[in-house]
């Protein structure tokens, strides 16, 4: 979701004392010996090859804990997969009669889910709905009026978003650190690497026109300031900080490469919103329309923009130079040309499609349906991402805590929606995903003797299967059932 240029101050969010109280992730009195753990479940499904109903895992842990968020519990502990497929070839594995047996029989085990692009920053606002009227500059300035501008709010929300998170049975996310008021923080890195969850968090910055030298100063000094804590306190931590130059109507061409430099020099990853809105096309082809209105009224703007902006090209054709020098993750991408698709595969940016985000913006009237599959023929990675709560349906957060942030919706739509294979949309939200934000693409399968991120359960009823093709990951598709997360790795 990109929400364009420098924000300003609104006044501070306060989030209400359940909230806050509720998003503690809390832990238990660390076990020293291994533990073994069986889960035996109606099946077990995987992007990479474990398919099996009914199926087991045998599973060893180490430094087991347990997490506490919205009420449920999960297990948490460094965990290596010993055994997955069938119960009868589980119980060969000589350490399965010295497991601990769990019992799912109505459930099908899946990898833990990774969402790569999210705005966690900005769960305490929730779903809203759109002003078609006023465009994509109406939701800009509904985030810029509501989102929390000091560090103790921006943790609060970011926490709201972790306990959502692993409600949906998220275990990774590439989640968007925002420049409230324009200042890149890391207030928001501060809070996942605290949580158990693994993945990136993307420190986001503008800098464009008039704010083009500021923009540049101000994440120099973020990314230092992040940089130390990384090589220090959280060191060994599972999330990792990156850098996110906004979006090519808010971030120079020049900033672009600057933000390359500092990704190279400090071993970040790259992410940046790009090619999401009607508006961010106008601009990029002819200089003009809703985004120059945007920068001119926040008095950023400036005739050198022209010497980038304005030269009737694509976003991706715009940026096209810089991707080449760095491995991007660009979200949405929701217009793409043929030449676009061949200059993504080339670059090797990877792109997080957020499948709800776009109805949310209506983009398939305005590009057309999105071009997921034709990356994905052309070998670019296509990963999934929810953007922000506040693009996702209002009836999901009704009880707050009870349905949480969940990829696996994206993957339904997709599937339900486009006929993509079931087995493609969980690469996509499993293995593709985890590539994407640079984490092992193993730790988000059930592959013997992986370290994994974590285990979910998803309920299934009524499954019988008449054939080899009525695969248990088809009915979870088809189904309703809420993700359970069982456990997540360290």
């Amino acid at each position: 979701m990109g929400v364009g240029m420098p924000l300003g101050m609104s006044g501070g969010h306060t989030l209400p004392t359940a909230f806050r109280s509720a998003t503690e992730v809390m832990h238990s009195p660390t076990l020293a010996e291994t533990a073994f753990i069986r889960i035996d479940a109606l099946a077990i499904e995987d992007a990479l090859a474990v398919s099996a109903s009914p199926g087991s895992l045998l599973l060893e842990m180490r430094d087991e804990s347990e997490v506490v968020f919205g009420g449920r519990t999960a297990m948490h502990a460094r965990t290596k997969v010993l055994a997955a497929g069938p119960p009868g070839l589980v119980d060969r594995h000589p350490l399965a009669n010295r497991a601990r047996r769990i019992n799912r029989p109505d459930q099908v085990l899946l990898p833990g889910l990774v969402n790569a692009h999210a705005h966690l920053d900005l769960t305490h606002i929730g779903p809203q709905p759109h002003d078609r009227d006023r465009g994509f500059i109406g939701f800009v300035d509904l985030v810029r009026s509501r989102r929390a501008q000091d560090d103790e709010a921006i943790a609060a929300s970011v926490r709201l978003g972790i306990e959502q998170s692993l409600l949906g049975g998220v275990v990774a996310v590439g989640d968007i650190a925002g420049a409230a008021g324009g200042v890149p923080r890391i207030a928001a890195y501060e809070a996942l690497t605290d949580s158990p969850l693994w993945g990136v968090s993307f420190l986001e910055f503008f800098g464009i026109g008039t704010g083009e030298e500021s923009g540049a100063d101000r994440l120099v000094d973020a990314v230092q300031e992040g940089a130390a804590l990384a090589r220090g306190r959280y060191a060994e931590r599972r999330v990792k900080l990156g850098l996110q130059p906004h979006a090519p109507y808010s971030v120079s061409r020049r900033n672009y490469m600057r933000a390359i430099e500092l990704a190279q020099r400090h071993s970040l990853p790259l992410a940046t919103h790009l090619s999401e809105t009607p508006e961010e096309i106008e601009f990029i082809r002819s200089g003009a329309g809703p985004q120059r209105e945007l920068l001119e009224r926040l008095g950023v703007w400036s005739e050198s923009i022209l010497d980038d902006a304005g030269r009737g090209k694509t976003p991706v054709a715009h940026l096209s130079p810089v991707l080449r020098y760095g491995d991007f993750l660009a979200a949405h991408v929701n217009y793409a040309s043929n030449e676009d698709i061949t200059s993504l595969a080339e670059s090797r940016t990877a792109v997080v499609y957020c499948p709800r985000s776009a109805v949310y913006f209506d983009a398939a009237a305005s590009f057309g349906p999105h071009r997921f599959i034709d990356m994905l023929l052309c070998g670019t990675r296509v990963a999934l991402g929810t953007d922000s709560i506040i693009n996702l349906p209002r009836g999901e957060w009704v009880g707050g805590t009870e349905s949480g942030i969940s990829i696996l919706d994206e993957m339904r739509l997709l599937y339900r929606r486009d006929a993509v294979t079931a087995i493609t949309v969980l690469g996509m939200a499993t293995m593709d995903g985890a590539a994407a934000l640079g984490l092992d693409p193993l730790s988000f399968t059930f592959k013997r003797g992986a370290t994994i991120a974590g285990v979910v359960g998803v309920s299934v009823t009524e499954f019988n299967p008449k054939s080899e093709l009525d695969l248990a990951l088809d009915r979870i598709m088809l189904g309703g059932g809420r993700p359970e997360l069982l456990l997540i790795g360290k």
